[in-house]
Order: C-alpha cells, then structure tokens, then sequence
C-alpha cells in the first residue's frame, strides 16, 4: 500500500510538470509569433522605454521634433548701444563687482576679462580654497550674464562627451541629454537664437574640472578653440551637427594637487592658464548688494568690436622681447640646455592679440611690457615641463632675459625654477 502510494505521487507531478511544460511551449510559440523579425523586437522595446526612462529620471529630447522654440526660452534684447572704450566696459564692471562684494584691482580684472573673450577655454588654476568658483560666478554676473550661465562640476570618472552633453540613441532615435542640462540651456537655446540671427555670449564653467581628463569629456570642443573654426558640434542622429554660437565660452577651475589629472600639452596650447594669488583673489569683505534685473544684453558681435583688433600686431620693442624670449625656449642645443620648449604659432597668435587689447587700457603706464608680462606668464610659462641640469640652464637664461622687462612673469619664473631644484631637477609650471 505504501508502495502504490507512492508511485500515485510521482505519476501526478509527472503529469504536472508535462503540463507546464505544455504551458510553456505555447508561450514560446506565441512569443516567436509576436516577434518575428527585428522591427517587432524593436517596437516593443520602445514600448517600454518610457517607463524605463521615468523610473531613471530621464527626459529624451527627439531630434527631429517640430518646434522652433524650446520649453522656456524667449528671444532675448540686444542693448542698443555698446560701451565706446574697452575701458568704461571694464570699469562698468568693476563697479558691479563692488556692489556684489568683490573688489579687484583694474588690471587683474582687465586681464580676467580679456582672456575670457578671447579664448574659447580660459582655466582659472589654484590650490583648494582659493575662491576660483565664486570669482568665476561673480565676474559673469557682473558681465551682465547672469542669466546667460551654466555652472557645471565635473566628476571623477567622465570619459566622453556623453558625460558633459549626452548621446544620441539609435534605438529610440533621440537624443539622451546628460544631467549637467548642458543640451537643453546650451545647444537648445543656440539652436533658437541662431533661428532669429542672433548671437549672444553664453558661459559655461567647467567646476573642477581636472578631476576627469578634459581632453577626453571636452574633445568635442577642442578644435573649436581656434577663432576662424566654424562652431559646429557633431551629436550624432539625423541632425548630428549642430551649430553653436560664436559666443559660447568655456571657463575651467582645477586644482593642481594629487587628487586631480595632469593638463595635456595639447590642451595648454589652446588656453591660457590664470593663477590665482590666495591673499588677491579671495572674497573681500564688502557690503553686499543686488545688481538690477537685466534687461538687454551685449552681443558677441558688440564684445568682439571691444576685444579684437583685426590689425593687431606686436610693437617693436614687443616683438624684440617676444623674439628673444622664443629664441631662449626653442633653441635646439639640447647638449647644453636640454629639451627645447617649442611654442606654437597658435600660441604666438594669442600672446599678440592679448597684447594688441592689453596694451591699449593697462594703466602702470611705468612699465613697458605689461600686457606682454600677463600673455607669458599665462600663454608661455603653462608650457615649461622639463628635467635636469641642462634643462635648469635653459630656464636661468629665460630668467635673465625677462627679469626687469617682465616683473609678474620673472617672478613665477623663479618660483619654478626654486621648487624645481628642490624636486631633483624637475621643473613644471604646476607643482
């Protein structure tokens, strides 16, 4: 009895599993009936991606979307009439900085300005704390583009420009914009404005932004730092190039200490690196104020008549001095000064446009070369990485050549060459 019992039991979950069994092949029938091909697969998955997306907190953008005018934006006023003079333009703003609780000398802001517009990246460098964020903040703000501003901090661990923008997905053939909403108030809002002819600044900080490679994450922008490159980005899809407008700077603050990534030559050829001095450049203590709502804006086309001079040309005694300084780094006898320092005519480029601005408002009237001292100790000094005697000879005659003409430069100059000898012989401009 107890044997037939239990053979009862084992026919009844044979019987059992059979039918689940024949359950499940009919699944697999209609399954395979439902998708037959790769467009039935597709569908469905599509299907399901909007609740996919909701769940992650992601909102696609279609690319090939009929509207002209994004959620948000409005075509915004152009001022009237521009400042006549570089100068009533800076101090303009000099004055809003006071008001907004910061005070800077005129030349250092001349020089913090300048390079903002003339360079398509500028990188404000300094140890932690020295206020580089809030400088940053406050000077767009005192700009007159406050509105006009996208702080973005970097993250360790971004390695393409799907991290900074996002990417286009062939699947659902949208565009996935990236968290930094660097797609929707950036290349949307220049996809409107270019669409009503308009051209205005627009700046994005890059907030600690050597805590990831920014060659890697930014190396869609990186041929876009030359003045006559057509500002035009590829995202993939059917619309993949976009234009961006002739306005766009990029702003960059780093740390140089272990935490953080080494800048690339390349990217030192195409910015200029701006040390900020700790006891300078920290937040004075001022009243704080508002600035008033603003209504208009100026153009890039209005700026770029203040900060371009289509003629500009070294002086005379500006090109002696920039020769000899070129003849001290790239001369090739490497058997007494070891490995040439070779500067690049896009970096010759920049040091003349900087000093056909600079020398026009720079008030020590005293000093001959001060527009020349700020473009090399921005432009040319982010350029010095060597080792050894030989290479130390090479900086000591680059020394000599500056040491009264150049007092900002010499003084950075020596800092290095100090802190070098002290590191067995290896001399950086980061250390």
């Amino acid at each position: 009895m107890e044997r037939e019992g239990l053979i009862d039991n084992l026919e009844q979950k044979i019987n059992s599993l059979k039918k689940k069994k024949q359950e499940y092949e009919s699944d697999l029938v209609k399954f395979r009936d439902k998708f037959r091909n790769s467009d039935d697969v597709r569908n469905h998955l599509l299907g399901l991606k909007p609740y996919v997306d909701f769940l992650n907190g992601i909102v696609p953008t279609d690319l090939n979307g009929e509207s002209d005018k994004p959620l948000g934006l409005s075509k915004p006023n152009i001022k009237e009439q521009a400042p006549n003079r570089l100068e009533d333009y800076i101090n303009e703003v000099r004055h809003n900085l006071n008001i907004i609780g910061r005070e800077i000398e005129f030349n250092e802001l001349a020089n913090y300005i300048i390079n903002i517009h003339q360079s398509f990246l500028s990188v404000f460098a300094g140890l932690p704390g020295v206020g580089k964020t809030s400088l940053v903040t406050k000077l767009v703000e005192a700009l007159g583009f406050k509105n006009r501003f996208l702080p973005i901090s970097v993250s360790k661990g971004w390695t393409s420009t799907k991290d900074l923008i996002g990417y286009f997905n062939p699947l659902s053939n949208q565009f996935q914009a990236s968290k930094t909403n660097f797609y929707h108030e950036v290349i949307e809002r220049y996809q409107f404005e270019i669409k009503q002819e308009l051209d205005i600044p627009y700046y994005v900080l890059l907030d600690e932004a050597n805590l990831s490679p920014i060659e890697h994450y930014w190396s869609d922008f990186m041929r876009l730092t030359d003045p006559e490159s057509e500002k035009i980005i590829s995202i993939g899809g059917k619309e993949g190039n976009i234009h961006i407008g002739k306005g766009l700077r990029f702003i960059a603050t780093i740390n140089y200490d272990h935490t953080t990534e080494v800048l690339s030559p390349r990217l030192i050829d195409r910015a200029p690196i701006i040390l900020l001095n700790p006891k300078k450049d920290l937040i004075d203590n001022l009243e704080i104020n508002n600035l008033p709502k603003v209504q208009d804006y100026l153009s890039t086309e209005q700026l770029n008549a203040l900060f371009y001079n289509p003629n500009g040309i070294f002086k005379e005694d500006e090109r002696l001095l920039f020769l000899e300084i070129k003849n001290n780094l790239e001369n090739d006898d490497t058997l007494n000064f070891g490995n040439p320092i070779i500067i690049s005519p896009r970096k010759q480029n920049s040091v003349i446009n900087y000093c056909s601005t600079g020398r026009l408002i720079f008030k020590e009237e005293s000093l001959q070369f001060t527009a020349l001292d700020y473009a090399v100790l921005q432009h040319i000094l982010p350029l010095i990485n060597g080792r050894g005697e030989k290479f130390k000879k090479r900086l000591e005659a680059l020394s000599k050549t500056i040491e009264r003409s150049l007092p900002k430069t010499s003084f950075t100059l020596n800092q290095i060459i100090s802190s070098g000898i002290s590191n067995y012989n290896n001399f950086k401009f980061f250390n």
